[in-house]
């Protein structure tokens, strides 16, 4: 019975009674009425399904039980704070309130909202208590959250691509006129400047349709991880040198390592890419120039590698953005960059099990810290790892 009959309380029918069973039989809600002491007196069907198929079963679906102990009994209620529950329920005992709501979740995939209301029922307090399962509806406003983060990217990425990519066919056109005009009367180093810069204008836009095509090609996962066994200080080393090369002046560009040597499994094109991307952006966001310093050391069963710079900083407030595709912080000004370099990292370091963090400060400089597990074998233990940063 969902309200129990009182013989004090003869004008009340069992036929309005089981009307009323009835009636919360049909609803998929699962539904329990309490008493002023919070104990169970009645439930419908759906509330009864419940019950049995918790594991282990409820006994008597809990009739008869104080209601906070029966939700003690369902261990996997994940509540933001679990007091909320049970001071809403004596909020209501207490006439404090009419209503009460919370969402709580059972496992890892289910959700429900439970709604609480007080009534009277022959001058005695009875709460109604049900219990929705809103799974689906969670799951289905994850997968329109998922949707509309996928169009508001693909939009960034459209205005990104078109900004950076009118910038640099702008400075292209821009040098071919000049020659065009003034190839007789320009010097021979005017010359070579503007053949300069369109160099390095169809190479900024080699970088950022590279960068496209890397960040698109792991979100399909196109990529093929190979991991094979190298010398991670010859490999580090290997990459500041290319840079020191190509990227000559007002940076200073420094590697430091204790150990001659530091066997290691890794693919080494995804990890020169990671690399690769974050001296870009040390010598990119560090316009003054400066010292940039690469430093590799071994921790357990980990490699370790920090890479700093003299830059402008990452601003405090953006730290949960920085390895989203196409973000740029909010102070790099108009110093290009297409906001994929640090998505690309993170994504490499992903696909070695490896981790990556940073910290900054504003005019000082940032320093960024990877953590790359040593071997790639799945079978593997690795040993512990101290936090980055």
């Amino acid at each position: 019975m969902i309200v129990p009959i009182d013989p004090n309380f003869q004008n009340v029918r069992p036929e309005a009674e089981g009307f009323i069973q009835s009636a919360l039989d049909t609803l998929l809600v699962h539904i329990a009425i309490l008493d002023h002491s919070m104990e169970i007196i009645g439930v419908n069907a759906a509330w009864r399904q419940l019950a049995a198929d918790n594991a282990p079963p409820i006994p008597d679906h809990g009739l008869g039980l104080k209601y906070p102990a029966l939700c003690q009994e369902f261990a996997g209620m994940d509540l933001p704070q679990p007091s909320l529950l049970l001071e809403g329920m004596s909020e209501l005992t207490a006439g404090e309130r009419e209503m009460f709501e919370i969402e709580y979740r059972l496992g890892e995939r289910r959700f429900f909202v439970v709604r609480a209301r007080r009534f009277c029922w022959h001058e005695d307090l009875r709460l109604i208590v049900a219990h929705e399962n809103i799974t689906e509806l969670k799951h289905a406003q994850f997968q329109l959250d998922q949707e509309q983060d996928r169009r508001a990217m693909k939009q960034r990425c459209l205005s990104m691509m078109s900004h950076e990519l009118r910038a640099s066919l702008a400075s292209i056109q821009l040098s071919r006129d000049l020659l065009a005009q003034y190839d007789l009367r320009a010097t021979a180093n005017e010359r070579q400047q503007y053949l300069e810069n369109i160099s390095l204008q169809v190479k900024q836009l080699n970088e950022i349709v590279s960068d496209v095509v890397s960040l698109s090609k792991s979100e399909r996962s196109d990529v093929e991880f190979k991991a094979a066994r190298h010398d991670l200080v010859a490999f580090c080393r290997d990459i500041i040198e290319c840079f020191r090369l190509c990227r000559r002046g007002s940076h200073k560009l420094h590697f430091h390592c204790d150990a001659d040597q530091m066997p290691a499994e890794f693919d080494a094109k995804l990890l020169r890419r990671a690399l690769g991307n974050l001296l870009s952006n040390a010598i990119k966001y560090s316009p003054a120039g400066g010292d940039v310093r690469l430093r590799l050391w071994r921790d357990g069963d980990w490699a370790r590698i920090s890479l700093s710079d003299q830059g402008i900083g990452i601003p405090k407030e953006e730290a949960k953005y920085l390895y989203l595709a196409f973000h740029r912080a909010s102070n790099v000004g108009l110093l290009p960059g297409s906001g994929l370099g640090l998505a690309i990292a993170k994504q490499a370091l992903d696909f070695h099990h490896g981790q990556i963090s940073f910290r900054s400060e504003i005019g000082v400089g940032t320093t960024f810290e990877l953590a790359l597990p040593l071997r790639q074998n799945g079978e593997t233990s690795y040993g512990p790892l101290a936090p980055l940063g």
